[in-house]
């Protein structure tokens, strides 16, 4: 009998995987061998001032070897996307299939230049918290869109200083952009029609970029109130026909 395919689950910056991933874990059920790994970034409180994204990628390496797994199926959501992303350039033998839900940041020059309303993210986030995680909450929006935080989430600790750091980070992390293009298993990019645009753009880029990419956008949904959670068993299906064997 095949063993069912193993796949890590890296969140984003506000919800602990265990929560984020609970609804599309449960709708994968035994059909897979679900991981999920929390943020490096959270290890401690609050994050070193030296916090990288190279910090995230050893830690995941570091995890997975731990726990017997020398090749996987990855997908992360924003902030973990971004991981996920920096993971596969620097270690692409270990990944066998790569699914970014609104990865935060590409690293590109153009996204650079798109999150330029987050720089000013860091400094408020440690002086007035609240104010900053609502700026911080407005700008994974398209413009008009409402939210209301969703109540009962379990905080993660340090979640200012967190985001602070992970913003910081992402503008000093080098990727390698050749390995990438020469990276030949599924990339699955998926998005809601409500989040900000710059992560419509940003698929466009790594469409591009990934010479066997897939987006699938979620009519309706956006970045805080993503498709793993509200549509799991559209996301658990997607999973399945991009881990079967080709």
């Amino acid at each position: 009998m095949t063993a069912p395919p193993t796949c890590i689950f890296l969140p984003g910056i506000i919800a602990p995987a265990v929560v984020r991933y609970a609804p599309l874990i449960g709708e994968l059920g035994e059909r897979a061998r679900p991981f999920t790994k929390e943020l490096e970034v959270y290890v401690l409180s609050p994050p070193p001032d030296d916090y990288a994204i190279a910090d995230e990628v050893d830690g995941l390496r570091r995890w997975a070897k731990r726990a017997g797994l020398e090749s996987f199926h990855l997908y992360g959501h924003s902030g973990g996307g971004a991981v996920a992303l920096a993971f596969t350039a620097a270690h692409p033998e270990q990944v066998l299939s790569l699914t970014l839900d609104e990865a935060a940041y590409d690293f590109s020059d153009e996204m650079l230049a798109g999150i330029a309303e987050h720089q000013e993210l860091p400094r408020l986030m440690l002086e007035d918290p609240a104010r900053g995680m609502a700026i911080f909450l407005r700008l994974e929006l398209k413009d008009g869109v409402e939210f209301t935080p969703p109540s009962g989430v379990p905080p993660l600790p340090n979640r200012p200083a967190g985001i602070a750091a992970f913003v910081r980070a992402f503008a000093e992390h080098e990727l390698d952009f050749d390995t990438l293009r020469g990276f030949e298993r599924p990339v699955l990019y998926t998005r809601g029609s409500l989040s900000a645009e710059r992560y419509e753009r940003s698929s466009k880029r790594l469409s591009q970029l990934f010479p066997d990419f897939r987006e699938v956008v979620f009519e309706g949904l956006h970045h805080l109130n993503t498709s793993n959670q509200a549509e799991p068993a559209r996301v658990a299906a997607l999973l399945d026909d991009l881990w079967r064997p080709s």
